[in-house]
């Protein structure tokens, strides 16, 4: 499988380490029968290229100086498209960082044909919500950004969305596209936000706004009444898509939002890549959020969030369940964190979560690495789970018993399929920092009871290393058909 993505200039080539032969440790790429260069990552881009040309792409895997495998495809670049800049009449938007532009940017977006591309030159370009639509491009140059208002009012009207699993009215996001529909399928989408540029949400200030509202008690461990809890639950995003497939967003350092920073409902084929993704100081400040959705990858990118760096979902108990869209077929690799939590499959599956993908990563700066999770309540399944050549804090599979609220599913999870090969777990002290482990922890397995154990997990060349003197431990409970296999302690 070798997956493409094409703009008028440039070709970005990806593929999956596990459909090419899995002893391959670099590939030769051959460019129209010239040899260009070797890597030994599973994703390369090529610039300076000719518009509406096809390209002729051989990768050539070899082991050692030994080949092994070999793929191919033919790909076009994009007809040349006109800019549209922000800045020119009659749209007159003004990057100064104080002047809200929220009308002139729309003004453009609303213009913007198929054959043209709005484009945001170097300056500080305030604004609120945006509607974005379908065969839309969006270029933030280099000195660019696209900066979101800390006001809460410039995110209105509300808009429908899915927020921890649940359906439910929510401010708008500072990019907005496609309309929320559990039933409707793919009904927005060719989707492009690139450049060099930055887009930047309202931050603290505008999470704090959402929540300064009456009787609202929340602290750092998130809200405590209901109103809490429904003001919390109402914060928008920073790009939402809805309903859509075929969305691109490359190149950009993306991140600062009220709460999860990009996220992706009941849609397909999203990629991300070569993004750096920032949060700090927010609660729930996620990175890359696909919830309901298929054919979705993000590799390239280098993650600095308070929260998860990746977090798959698909709805919560029971809604999810009567939902019942799952997340399918995610692909995470060539990814690095600076901090953050780490990288989550759940805890709101229950629409179920099967085939993700995960390799050449490296998240041992972060809480807890690796995790799978979700409460009893759940229902639903996570199955079949590859994770290979990664570098990881900690390995977590287990029951937790956060956001727990509401009507449980009349089934528990069923976890199963989880396959660990070729990793490196340098040991997170985070559980000692909140007290609820007295030890370093690298590896961590717990089922929902002994009648709902974990199924069918294994570990091939895992590398364990000795933190503080500690001697390295794996723990497990409520577990059935587990396999370590060539396991060493350093």
């Amino acid at each position: 499988m070798l997956k493409s993505i094409s703009f008028f200039n440039q070709i970005t080539i990806w593929w999956d380490i596990f459909e090419f032969n899995s002893k391959v440790d670099k590939y030769s790429v051959l460019v129209d029968g010239v040899s260009s260069f070797v890597t030994t990552k599973t994703h390369f881009t090529l610039n300076n290229l000719n518009p509406s040309t096809e390209y002729k792409i051989i990768i050539k895997g070899f082991f050692g100086k030994n080949f092994v495998d070999e793929k191919s495809l033919s790909i076009y670049t994009k007809k040349a498209k006109t800019p549209i800049d922000v800045t020119c009449q009659p749209y007159c938007a003004v990057g100064d960082g104080k002047r809200l532009n929220t009308a002139a940017i729309q003004r453009a977006i609303d213009d913007c044909r198929e054959d043209e591309y709005v484009y945001f030159p170097s300056g500080i370009f305030l604004t609120g919500a945006l509607e974005l639509k379908d065969n839309l491009e969006l270029y933030v140059d280099s000195g660019a950004t696209i900066q979101g208002s800390a006001d809460v009012n410039d995110y209105l009207p509300q808009k429908r969305s899915r927020f921890e699993g649940i359906e439910r009215n929510c401010y708008r996001s500072l990019l907005n596209l496609g309309k929320l529909d559990n039933k409707g399928g793919y009904t927005s989408g060719n989707l492009v936000i690139r450049g060099q540029g930055k887009i930047l949400g309202g931050g603290r200030e505008l999470f704090c706004a959402t929540l300064d509202k009456p009787s609202v008690v929340y602290d750092e461990n998130g809200p405590h009444t209901p109103e809490a809890v429904d003001a919390w639950r109402s914060r928008g995003r920073l790009i939402e898509v809805c309903n859509a497939e075929n969305v691109v967003v490359c190149g950009l350092t993306v991140g600062m939002s009220s709460s999860w920073n990009l996220h992706f409902v009941y849609s397909k084929n999203i990629t991300t890549f070569g993004c750096k993704i920032i949060s700090h100081g927010i609660n729930n400040g996620d990175g890359w959020d696909p919830d309901s959705c298929s054919d979705c990858a993000i590799f390239d990118c280098e993650f600095h969030t308070g929260d998860d760096l990746v977090a798959i979902k698909s709805g919560k108990n029971p809604e999810g369940n009567i939902i019942n869209i799952p997340c399918e077929n995610i692909y995470i690799f060539d990814c690095k964190s600076i901090g953050g939590h780490g990288m989550s499959i759940g805890s709101e599956i229950s629409g179920g979560i099967k085939g993700v993908y995960v390799w050449d990563c490296d998240f041992s700066d972060s809480w807890y690495g690796f995790q799978i999770k979700a409460t009893k309540k759940r229902g639903a399944y996570v199955k079949d789970v590859y994770v290979s050549n990664c570098k990881l804090s900690c390995v977590l599979i287990w029951a937790v018993g956060y956001n727990d609220d509401g009507d449980s599913s009349v089934k528990t999870p069923v976890f199963e399929n989880f396959n660990f090969k070729n990793i490196v777990v340098t040991g997170t002290d985070y559980f000692i920092k909140v007290k609820t482990s007295t030890q370093i922890r690298y590896i961590y397995l717990e089922g929902f009871g002994q009648t709902e154990p974990i199924k069918k997990v294994s570990f091939d060349g895992v590398t364990l290393l000795v933190r503080d003197g500690n001697c390295p431990k794996i723990e497990t409970k409520h577990v059935e058909n587990v396999v370590f296999d060539n396991v060493t302690r350093k």
